[in-house]
């Protein structure tokens, strides 16, 4: 995340924590656990109201509340070809059910890539939105 000068960040307050969600025009480009080692660090200025970070905020609401089991918003995966097929894989698995990466590995054409399927898993930057498997 380069680019500054084009995020907009706000905080939400969750049942599991404050998280910080990061825009990049109209797309949600990350939501992050408070005090997360990948967390960003995000300036003052850029805590800007924005449509897409109030219709996160909604829908994250509505998710904890149990009224909401996918999530509709506008997603930009940022991250090396191969996390990003790992990253679009998590979108396929329906809510209430899990999946292990030897099944994702194997989802996305690589049987035999199940350990980096859980390095991309853990670096995933868009968390609750785009499921972990176990």
């Amino acid at each position: 995340m380069s680019d500054l000068a084009a995020r907009s960040y706000r905080y939400a307050s969750t049942p599991l924590g404050r998280l910080l969600l990061v825009t990049a025009g109209s797309d949600l480009v990350g939501l992050y656990f408070d005090g997360h080692a990948r967390c960003p660090i995000a300036p003052e200025a850029a805590a800007a109201p924005d449509a897409t970070l109030h219709m996160v905020q909604r829908q994250l609401d509505e998710y904890f509340q149990g009224r909401r089991t996918r999530f509709e918003l506008p997603l930009r995966l940022e991250g090396t070809p191969f996390q990003i097929a790992v990253w679009s894989a998590l979108l396929d698995i329906p809510y209430g059910t899990t999946s292990t990466y030897a099944d994702l590995a194997t989802h996305i054409g690589r049987p035999r890539a199940a350990r980096a399927v859980g390095a991309a898993n853990g670096r995933n930057p868009i968390s609750i939105i785009v499921p972990a498997t176990v």
